[in-house]
């Protein structure tokens, strides 16, 4: 088992009924990843965290999701074109997950250069907890 994959924040509440939202963060700043990953837990989602667009496209190879939060600036593989490989992967199936770009940058055009990119919505930081939810409440219910 890698380091990544010990980073798997579980729902521990045995009294849901539900399948939980399985969602994977992609964030290069630890705290930040963890962080997010506490706040999805409080929701009972299942969430996969990644530090890098490599990492996050080979847990994307490897396991479903219902959505993924993409950094967009990281080491290794950035979030542009971590999401330009997972869409070009998915035009060889039917599937197309929801990626919401997650991004300190504010300024105009950012959005724009997000969507373009191929990802379906749009988060700035720092993150506001109820933004969080709504947006990836919004994407999985798409993609269900």
């Amino acid at each position: 088992m890698n380091k990544i994959e010990k980073n798997i924040v579980k729902n521990t509440d045995n009294n849901s009924q539900e399948k939980p939202l399985k969602l994977l963060i992609v964030e290069d700043d630890e705290i930040n990843r963890m962080v997010m990953g506490k706040i999805a837990n409080k929701k009972g989602w299942e969430v996969l965290l990644a530090e890098n667009g490599k990492v996050a496209v080979d847990f994307y190879q490897k396991r479903e999701f219902e959505v993924i939060i993409m950094d967009c600036q990281m080491p290794i593989l950035d979030g542009f074109k971590a999401t330009g490989t997972i869409r070009q992967l998915e035009s060889n199936s039917s599937t197309h997950i929801p990626i919401i770009a997650l991004t300190a940058n504010t300024l105009d055009g950012d959005r724009e250069k997000c969507l373009n990119a191929g990802m379906d919505d749009y988060l700035t930081k720092p993150i506001e907890t109820n933004e969080f939810y709504a947006i990836v409440e919004k994407w999985a219910n798409k993609s269900l």
